[in-house]
């Protein structure tokens, strides 16, 4: 079994390896290895006159391309902006850092149109967009762990239950697709639980991180409510073990549906809530039972309405679907009415209604100095960041839970009155 799981391990940690590990140089003296989004080509280096140095791959590769750009003998790679150009007429403009591609990545194809897209240490992540050779944004999708949104949910197996109880790990590293209902929705501090059964009477349980969002796990969810169906994807993590691994979880409620003074009563303050917390946990006889663990990359719901390439930034739709708003330019001004100041990270979590409106948001930025604001109108500007999350504790239930909000990470928050 150990070995089995040092294989998976193994297995597991290649791809990452590669990005982070490119190979630079071969046995052959006169060829030489880049590193293209974790693709290894092997070619030879010619020197131009102004500079800059063209790689070109040689025959035994997947593809004929070649690069252009500033290579470095120190570091045996390229550093700096270069470009691939296909044989195909494909041309695409990368910053090497160290070998290794990072920033912003476009995509020109033959056609005119062409594709934007980020990486980070190698790693393709966030959104993907593509756009007519007029600057129309055509197509949206995302990266999840350096893989295409698009391409797992079309690859995704549907689940065998019985096969999936009996060996899961043959399903390590697989995508599986579920269709079912929504039964119960969860909360952890940096992530959410879907119980959902599924038409045969299944039951699953599917993670995902639904706070501030993590730059290599897709964000194309959207907040979904019990009773919802569903088809979810998502990679397979374990069996739930209620003897040896109980799961601690808590409540979930959309604040941006509430009337905030019904959550302002139950706000606590943290150190109350790190007292409660270990006692304050949800009772689900389900969460006893053996069924699989999944973390979730995609899902739509029978209420699913986004259109991610006509955004409406409509207070409703950054509410439901607050991930396809990431890094979208949000702004507003009205009366901070929660705030809450960690001093080991400076990070500050605030709650600001929007003037003459009952749209609350939530707003997160780090600083050194912060005196409080409670009760002040101030104006903010910054980027769709998810969701925020806030804490609450009910005297009558004696159950902890959190409270989902838009988040907005603010770069810039003014005082406009005293």
């Amino acid at each position: 079994m150990i070995k089995k799981a040092l294989y998976i391990l193994a297995l597991s940690l290649s791809p990452i390896l590669l990005y982070m590990f490119p190979i630079h140089a071969s046995d052959n003296a006169d060829v030489v290895s880049v590193n293209i989004l974790n693709d290894i080509y092997y070619g030879t280096l010619e020197s131009e006159n102004n500079g800059t140095t063209i790689f070109t791959a040689n025959a035994s590769n997947d593809k004929m391309l070649t690069i252009t750009g500033k290579w470095s003998d120190k570091l045996n790679a390229f550093n700096g902006d270069c470009l691939i150009s296909y044989e195909d007429g494909t041309v695409q403009s990368v910053t090497y850092k160290k070998g290794i591609i990072s920033k912003q990545v476009k995509t020109i194809y033959p056609d005119g149109t062409y594709q934007t897209f980020t990486c980070n240490s190698g790693i393709p992540c966030k959104k993907i967009l593509t756009y007519s050779e007029d600057d129309e944004l055509l197509d949206l999708d995302w990266y999840h762990q350096g893989k295409s949104v698009k391409e797992l949910t079309q690859s995704a197996l549907s689940s065998d239950y019985r096969a999936l109880l009996s060996n899961p790990y043959d399903y390590v590293d697989l995508p599986l697709k579920v269709c079912g209902t929504v039964e119960a929705i969860y909360e952890i501090p940096t992530h959410s639980y879907l119980k959902i059964r599924d038409t045969e009477n299944h039951l699953y349980l599917f993670n995902y991180p639904n706070g501030a969002i993590q730059p290599f796990f897709s964000t194309n969810i959207e907040n979904v409510s019990v009773g919802d169906a569903i088809t979810i994807y998502g990679f397979f993590n374990a069996l739930n073990d209620y003897i040896n691994n109980p799961l601690a979880l808590y409540e979930h409620t959309l604040g941006y549906e509430m009337d905030f003074k019904d959550l302002e009563d139950s706000i606590r303050d943290p150190d109350f809530l790190a007292s409660v917390q270990a006692v304050s946990q949800v009772v689900d006889d389900d969460l006893e039972k053996k069924f699989p663990v999944f973390s979730a990359f995609y899902w739509e719901s029978d209420k699913s309405r986004i259109d991610p390439v006509n955004l409406t930034f409509s207070y409703s739709d950054i509410c439901q679907y607050p991930y396809y708003y990431k890094d979208e330019e949000l702004s507003l001004s009205g009366k901070i009415i929660y705030e809450n100041a960690s001093t080991s990270s400076s990070k500050v979590s605030l709650l600001i209604q929007k003037a003459d409106s009952t749209e609350i948001y939530g707003i997160t930025y780090k600083t050194s100095d912060y005196s409080s604001l409670l009760g002040q109108s101030v104006s903010c500007s910054g980027l769709g960041d998810g969701n925020i999350k806030i804490p609450y504790y009910h005297l009558e239930t004696k159950t902890m839970g959190y409270a989902l909000f838009p988040n907005i990470k603010a770069s810039e928050l003014k005082i406009l009155s005293e």
